[in-house]
């Protein structure tokens, strides 16, 4: 079953409007609390991360990192991950790393 996502342009606007966020090396986290059953996550990648192979490369990284911790994410929250040029060379566990720890700071996790 596919977990719920951020898809829709007005999804990822609400979240940069009224989100508040936090950042490290690898990335910005955007947080919003919705009240819904679930927390849905969004992923962005800027041009100047690459080329779009390098760029697509970096979602699925960065969705991987949030798959494997996604049990762990309190319920109700959207979140907008937008990637910096320094996730381009960083592996999984790198980036799953930085991910726990902008969560953490953001007081999503259990």
């Amino acid at each position: 079953m596919e977990r719920p996502r951020l898809r829709k342009p007005r999804e990822y606007k609400a979240v940069f409007q009224a989100g508040r966020s936090l950042a490290n090396r690898y990335g910005v986290l955007y947080i919003v609390h919705t009240g819904l059953e679930v927390s849905r996550p969004g992923f962005v990648v800027g041009r100047g991360a690459g080329k779009a192979v390098q760029r697509n490369r970096i979602r699925r990284v960065f969705r991987e990192a949030f798959r494997l911790m996604a049990d762990r994410v309190q319920p109700g929250y959207d979140l907008v991950f937008v990637a910096r040029h320094a996730a381009r060379g960083a592996n999984l566990s790198t980036v799953q790393q930085a991910i726990s720890d902008l969560l953490q700071r953001g007081g999503v996790l259990r």
